[in-house]
């Protein structure tokens, strides 16, 4: 049994990477240095967020353009598109879940109302772009439908921007924090990792041997760690319609394979942190059953180890209304009674997430034993605060 769960989520990130990377809320902000040096390379995506910053301005939205906006908005707007114009009933169930589940959680300008009544004037400027990347995506994929060209190679570019920003091969400075982390609790039984992030810098810090598992399996070799990637990574290849893990999860898809070829497709396997287990579960079920067996392995396997744990330390990670499928664990798997059952540490920058964590989990107090919350994010003090609190 896993007694110690570890969750790494983009707080983490940022915080090795002292406050160079950024986090979803600010993706698309002069933080992020990768988009504002390169957006002429993503012209599908940079028209997609300049409508939909039009769009959040029109409906009295004043926050920025986050990651999960334009998102969102690609996978809702795509899925709409194929089912009301191309009649395809597997993003009809699709879009029915997320309707279903989301409800007024949908941005207005996502809604049906909305989306019925304005599609015609939304679709007339999607259409293809030049793009000065030397990717073959741009003349492989097919034209037929200018939408859905647009929308495809916009959600590529996305993808494409997330790696670049991320960089596999420019490990951040404070990659120690977490070497340090992993020291400290070494003498600790039952390790767990769950990384929702799509960076392998905890992969390139970890000198113990991680194992991606399935439900059914447990880690093995001497202080092998049970580890968990929900939403995939640069370490997971997809090729194609299978998904192939790399054995050393160190290894990356390297960027001059990140396209899709006449014959062949390579891209980092990923999926939007916002689907509920119902689209998880369906997703791909008909053409690339394969892909979705691996997600759904991968959600069953966070849920055991949720269940199992009986510490959790969760750093960077706030347990975002938007990451639908994490928190329906939390509220239907884990048990209803104080703390599900759990003692927390949390670390994140800043008090904001507080309540919101409290309440999720069922804490009515913070008294440093059973719930902790650290303010000051992710750093040297913070892991001495998390072994102080391991003791109890």
């Amino acid at each position: 049994m896993d007694e110690l769960l570890i969750i790494l989520g983009s707080g983490a990130t940022a915080a090795i990477s002292e406050g160079t990377l950024p986090v979803g809320k600010d993706f698309f902000s002069s933080r992020n240095s990768t988009w504002s040096s390169n957006s002429a390379d993503y012209p599908h995506l940079a028209a997609a967020c300049q409508e939909v910053a039009a769009l959040k301005s029109y409906f009295g939205d004043l926050n920025p353009v986050s990651l999960t906006d334009v998102w969102l908005f690609l996978d809702t707007v795509l899925k709409y598109h194929s089912a009301t114009r191309q009649n395809k009933d597997y993003d009809y169930d699709l879009l029915r879940i997320r309707y279903d589940k989301m409800g007024k959680d949908v941005p207005i300008y996502l809604q049906l109302g909305h989306l019925n009544a304005a599609y015609s004037r939304l679709s007339a400027g999607m259409h293809p772009l030049f793009s000065p990347l030397r990717k073959r995506i741009y003349d492989t994929l097919p034209q037929d439908d200018a939408v859905v060209y647009f929308l495809v190679v916009a959600g590529w570019e996305l993808k494409h921007l997330l790696y670049r920003t991320y960089d596999p091969r420019e490990a951040p400075s404070g990659i120690e924090l977490y070497r340090r982390l992993l020291a400290e609790l070494q003498d600790l039984k039952g390790h767990a990792v769950i990384s929702f992030n799509y960076d392998i810098f905890f992969e390139m810090s970890c000198s113990k041997p991680l194992h991606l598992l399935a439900e059914d399996q447990t880690a093995e070799g001497e202080g092998a760690i049970d580890f968990c990637k929900p939403h995939g990574g640069w370490n997971i290849r997809h090729v194609d319609n299978c998904i192939m893990p790399f054995c050393s999860l160190t290894r990356f898809v390297e960027d001059t394979s990140f396209d899709k070829l006449p014959d062949r497709e390579e891209r980092p396997a990923m999926i939007p942190y916002f689907s509920y287990p119902d689209e998880i579960e369906i997703q791909h079920r008909d053409q690339y059953p394969q892909v979705g067996q691996f997600f759904r392995d991968q959600h069953h396997k966070m849920k055991k180890l949720f269940q199992n744990a009986k510490n959790v330390v969760s750093i960077g990670y706030s347990f975002s209304k938007d990451d639908r499928h994490v928190r329906s664990i939390v509220e239907k798997d884990l048990p209803s009674s104080f703390g599900r059952g759990k003692r927390m540490f949390c670390a994140l920058r800043g008090s904001s997430y507080r309540k919101d964590i409290m309440d999720l989990w069922k804490f009515d107090e913070e008294d440093g034993k059973t719930f902790s919350y650290y303010g000051s994010g992710f750093e040297n003090t913070c892991i001495d605060k998390i072994k102080t609190f391991l003791k109890y």
